[in-house]
């Protein structure tokens, strides 16, 4: 029997070693099982086992990384069996630049035949999004079964990847992988409140005449009136701003500021400048306009995961969309679901949104329908 072993306190090898990076050059050794891969543990618990008699890993809590897979375009598939329904998050990751870079995707074991069971997001920084990309390209339906095993595939071709369970008809088509990543590492992922087993991993290269085989899902287009780019600070601890009601004349001198523009579903993922950590939750996300005369317009926003909304330095609106911030079945997803009504003063206006993150998308968008008489720009960093 060929199993895994516990080699030191980082590595999980198997008896015999191949180096991954052949796997995807090597025609005779497109195919892989687990105990001819060396992985690198990043997870609470991972092990090797034997259940329903096959070798697996079992898979607590983390990941595993084959970080030398150089994987590009090509094919991956496992099995991958759930216990029970419970919540529980199983799925694969690839093009790994490192642990904090990487396109993603998983399976929620709670969630069978939800429009939610199934979600890509890509993690930068770091920062998970599925709070930002929560559309039907990213997300979708499908049936899972708990306490047997499911046949997972995945293809990847250019900026787009389909993937499959049980089945030769893809139930999700990414159309753009958001990371936009060359060749990277490979990687199985668990979460939540179980352990997941895993066995029979492969990875190949397309072979000649391969092609993806789905298409993307209709999905509305953001409106025009969008807030296209933003200035963005560096972060900063959030109790700088929630201490007091307005921002402080001078609170926005010394900062360091980048430009950042939208998806193309209108919103700003912030993690693409910054990373998230303890005291370096929040940043300030702003734009000057210019009103050829005193006016009052609506602002339509979207946030992940608090925001505070400042017109020349006064608190004109304070949300919180955090993850079951509201109840227990509030997801935070970011739309342009709030409103607040900006007093425009003739010639400059600067607003400012600081926007604070948790976890599963640090996330700002806007839209200002009536901009007859304003000037939207970026102040001068």
């Amino acid at each position: 029997m060929r199993t895994l072993f516990l080699a030191g306190a980082m590595t999980l090898a198997g008896l015999s070693s191949l180096p991954a990076a052949q796997a995807q050059d090597t025609e005779v050794a497109e195919t892989l099982d687990f105990s001819g891969m060396s992985w690198r543990i990043a997870a609470r618990e991972a092990r090797s086992e034997q259940i329903d008699g096959r070798d697996a890993v079992y898979l607590e809590a983390g990941r595993i990384w084959l970080d030398e897979a150089a994987f590009s375009d090509g094919v991956i598939e496992f099995d991958l069996r759930m216990p029970a329904p419970q919540q529980g998050f199983a799925g694969l990751s690839f093009r790994a630049q490192d642990d904090r870079l990487y396109e993603d995707f998983y399976l929620r074991a709670h969630l069978s035949d939800k429009p939610d069971a199934s979600q890509y997001q890509p993690v930068i920084n770091g920062l998970g999004g599925w709070q930002i990309y929560a559309d039907e390209n990213a997300a979708q339906a499908v049936g899972l079964r708990h306490g047997e095993w499911m046949r997972v595939r995945a293809i990847v071709q250019g900026d787009s990847a389909e993937f499959y369970l049980d089945d030769d008809t893809p139930f999700l088509h990414v159309p753009d992988l958001k990371a936009d990543l060359g060749a990277g590492g490979l990687g199985l992922r668990a979460g939540g409140q179980i352990g997941f087993h895993f066995a029979n991993f492969s990875y190949r290269p397309l072979r000649e005449g391969e092609v993806l085989l789905g298409s993307p899902a209709e999905t509305s287009e953001p409106p025009e009136s969008i807030i296209g780019s933003w200035s963005v600070s560096a972060p900063f601890d959030q109790a700088e701003v929630t201490a007091q009601v307005n921002l402080p004349d001078d609170f926005m001198a010394g900062q360091d500021w980048s430009e950042l523009g939208v998806e193309t579903n209108g919103i700003a993922n912030l993690a693409r400048l910054h990373g998230r950590s303890a005291g370096a939750d929040t940043v300030l996300a702003r734009l000057t306009l210019t009103a050829d005369e005193a006016t009052q317009r609506l602002l339509r926003l979207g946030y992940s995961d608090q925001v505070r909304v400042y017109l020349n330095g006064e608190l004109l609106f304070a949300g919180d969309s955090r993850w079951r911030a509201r109840d227990y079945r509030f997801l935070g997803t970011v739309g342009l679901f709030d409103a607040v009504g900006l007093q425009l003063r003739q010639g400059e206006n600067t607003l400012v949104l600081a926007v604070t993150e948790g976890f599963g998308g640090w996330a700002v968008m806007a839209e200002l329908e009536d901009r007859s008489g304003l000037t939207i720009r970026q102040p001068h960093h």
